[in-house]
C-alpha cells in the first residue's frame, strides 16, 4: 500500500513539474525590458506616437521562417506584420505558428521589394504559383525585434 502511495505521489509531482514548465514563458534573443504590451493594431493605428520608439508588442504568430526560423509574421486585426530579427541575432523554433508572443523593438513602415516577398514565401514554404504571382513592390508593416517572449 505504502509502495502504491508512493508511486501516485511521485505521479502528481511530475505532472505538476509539467504543467509548471509548459506555462513557462520561453525567452528567444534579448530578454524584453518593457512590462506593458500594446497590440500590434494600437501600433500601427498611432504609428506617429510610436515611431522611432522601442515598444512591446503582442499578437499571435501566423507565419514562420521554415529554413532557420529567422522571421515571424504576426496577426493584428486589421493586417500581419513581417517581425525580423535585429541583425540576425537570433532565431525561433519553427513550429512557434498559431503560439501568442510578446515582441520588443521598433515598428516602420516599408517598402517590400519583389525580390524581398518571393524570398520570404520561399522561406515559408509557399507554392510556386503563388511566389510567381508577385509583380510589384508593396507598403507593409516591419517589426524589428530585439527579443521574443512565447507563451504556450
Amino acid at each position: 500500500m505504502k509502495s502504491y502511495l508512493f508511486i501516485l505521489h511521485l505521479t502528481l509531482l511530475s505532472l505538476s513539474a509539467y504543467n509548471a514548465q509548459a506555462i513557462q514563458p520561453q525567452f528567444f534573443g534579448k530578454k524584453p525590458q518593457l512590462k506593458v504590451a500594446i497590440s500590434l493594431d494600437e501600433a500601427q493605428k498611432n504609428f506617429d506616437k510610436y515611431k522611432n520608439k522601442t515598444i512591446l508588442v503582442e499578437g499571435k504568430v501566423v507565419k514562420v521562417c521554415q529554413k532557420k526560423g529567422c522571421w515571424i509574421t504576426l496577426k493584428g486585426k486589421q493586417s500581419e506584420t513581417m517581425v525580423r530579427f535585429h541583425d540576425y541575432s537570433f532565431f525561433v523554433p519553427k513550429n512557434l505558428q498559431n503560439i501568442k508572443v510578446k515582441v520588443e523593438g521598433k515598428l516602420s513602415l516599408t517598402t517590400m521589394k519583389i525580390s524581398e516577398q518571393k524570398h520570404y514565401l520561399e522561406d515559408e514554404g509557399a507554392p510556386q504559383k503563388k511566389i510567381d504571382a508577385i509583380k510589384k513592390d508593396k507598403e507593409t508593416w516591419l517589426f524589428m525585434a530585439t527579443g521574443v517572449i512565447a507563451s504556450s
